[in-house]
């Protein structure tokens, strides 16, 4: 399946910078933006109530940024998706605080969609350093995203995955640019594209799965390059994170899914998934006990997760529809050019 009328044509971005107490990085993440070769057309920022000075470090910005004050911490995802109601532009970009973009990251992109009519979502290549002056390969961040047998997204790091452009399956969030028109197709009739019961993590790994099976590509583009200052890296980082967060982390693995997984894939997979909780459970039990609330978490958003799964059904039925009734029509009209020699 592909998408329909999928053209390619240069247009303008729209730049969404979701923050929660991010004082510390939002002002070169705003200057790293308003220094793109390919200058955004667009920059919201959605505040999710920080407490710190963020709000009051954007408002120096007001003349080239608008921002979006929420009442209380909404999560990534409900902010994302105000973020894309509060714009217009052709493309749709997720920034987080602590990235800073390359000054012509937004321009490959760009012509990234141009050279690729078929792609949905392209992400760049994230460092999580400055690139050194003496030459050395800073360690990356993230070069996109790939679903594991197991269903576990992985960011690419793999040093050998730098300089490669191609197709990987799904952006990161902490940098990842959409085609808005994608955008539009994979919304639910809700209005969401970033499912909100997410509330963070997983929610771009979520959407690019539902951004495949409705027939869109992502790509990777080396040299749209930005710098990652993650403040979780995994491992020894990880208890860092509050229990809240990670909690959302393994809850939305299930509902992912639950939403997203085919039949076929998960009879292929089936092994590999076991495994995997067969070690989750044993590490929430030894090490992590607090995270067993993220089971009857997911047992509770699993009917709305069952709601969006019927509805991407119904979505690709209705596009493959479209696409088999355009296939006759050209096929009707290149018989009658035959017929009529072409008169």
């Amino acid at each position: 399946m592909t998408p329909a009328s999928a053209t390619a044509a240069s247009g303008t971005v729209a730049v969404c910078v979701i923050t929660w107490n991010s004082a510390e990085w939002i002002e070169p993440c705003l200057e790293a933006i308003l220094a793109q070769s390919a200058m955004p057309a667009e920059v919201v920022v959605v505040d999710n109530a920080s407490r710190d000075a963020t709000a009051r470090i954007v408002a120096r910005f007001s003349d080239r940024v608008r921002l979006v004050r929420n009442a209380d911490n909404r999560g990534f995802a409900a902010a994302a998706n105000q973020g894309f109601r509060e714009t217009r532009s052709d493309y749709f970009a997720t920034v987080n605080p602590d990235v800073r973009l390359g000054p012509r990251f937004l321009e490959h992109v760009v012509d990234a969609f141009d050279a690729h009519p078929e792609a949905g979502m392209v992400s760049g290549c994230l460092l999580r350093e400055d690139p050194p002056e003496d030459g050395r390969t800073p360690d990356i961040d993230s070069t996109g995203i790939v679903l594991g047998a197991d269903r576990r997204g992985h960011d690419r790091r793999d040093p050998g995955t730098r300089e490669t452009g191609g197709e990987v399956f799904a952006t990161c969030g902490a940098a990842g640019v959409w085609r808005r028109r994608a955008l539009r197709d994979i919304a639910y009739p809700s209005g969401e594209i970033f499912d909100e019961s997410f509330f963070c993590y997983k929610e771009d790994l979520d959407a690019g799965w539902r951004a495949q099976r409705l027939g869109w590509k992502a790509r990777y583009v080396p040299d749209a390059i930005a710098v990652h200052e993650r403040q979780w890296r995994g491992g020894s980082h990880r208890r860092r994170m509050a229990l809240s967060v990670r909690t959302h982390s393994l809850k939305n693995r299930y509902l992912m899914i639950a939403k997203n997984e085919t039949f076929t894939g998960l009879a292929r997979n089936l092994l590999p998934m076991l495994w995997f909780e067969a070690r989750a459970l044993l590490y929430l039990a030894l090490f992590e006990p607090g995270l067993w609330q993220a089971y009857p978490a997911a047992v509770r958003h699993l009917p709305n997760a069952w709601e969006k799964r019927r509805w991407l059904a119904a979505r690709r039925l209705e596009k493959a529809t479209e696409a088999a009734k355009a296939s006759s029509v050209t096929k009707a009209a290149d018989q009658k050019a035959v017929e009529t020699g072409g008169l």
